[in-house]
């Protein structure tokens, strides 16, 4: 004879596969958060005269034929007197964003010297810049032309 008084439940000691789909989403909801901190620019501000051919989500920092940053947002300061920019630069730029690291707008010149930015006539007006290894700074004042620097090839 059995003895049964009823059903008997037996406990399964593991997990239900159909909490595999919710941890899985939250794994990958996780990642895609880290990534994109870890992959995010560092903002920059560039103090210009005027902004004349800057135009947020269009116009690119440019070094060496490279883009190593774009223009998010153009504004007035305070003073009414200058234009800041702000930029985002590419995570490897940000140790080359010291106090002595330069910007100017290229644009087309043609003067008695010579003629500049031709490339500009095409693909527009760009910031361009001279990268100088160094503490970080989020703060620059743009120069209104090239600087002379000393290169291995050279003096420019």
């Amino acid at each position: 004879m059995s003895n049964s008084n009823g059903p008997h439940i037996q406990k399964r000691r593991f997990i239900n596969p159909i909490w595999f789909l919710p941890l899985s989403a939250i794994i990958i909801g996780v990642w895609l958060l880290l990534t994109s901190i870890m992959n995010k620019g560092t903002p920059i501000e560039i103090t210009f005269k005027t902004a004349d051919g800057i135009t947020p989500k269009k116009t690119n920092v440019i070094f060496k034929g490279t883009v190593v940053g774009s223009v998010k947002e153009v504004s007035l300061n305070k003073s009414l007197q200058n234009v800041k920019v702000k930029v985002e630069m590419i995570p490897t730029m940000r140790k080359f964003l010291s106090k002595n690291t330069k910007f100017w707008l290229v644009e087309p010149k043609v003067n008695l010297t010579g003629v500049s930015g031709l490339s500009t006539l095409i693909s527009g007006k760009y910031i361009s810049m001279l990268p100088i290894e160094g503490q970080f700074n989020k703060k620059f004042k743009a120069i209104s032309s090239p600087p002379t620097t000393v290169d291995r090839d050279g003096i420019y």
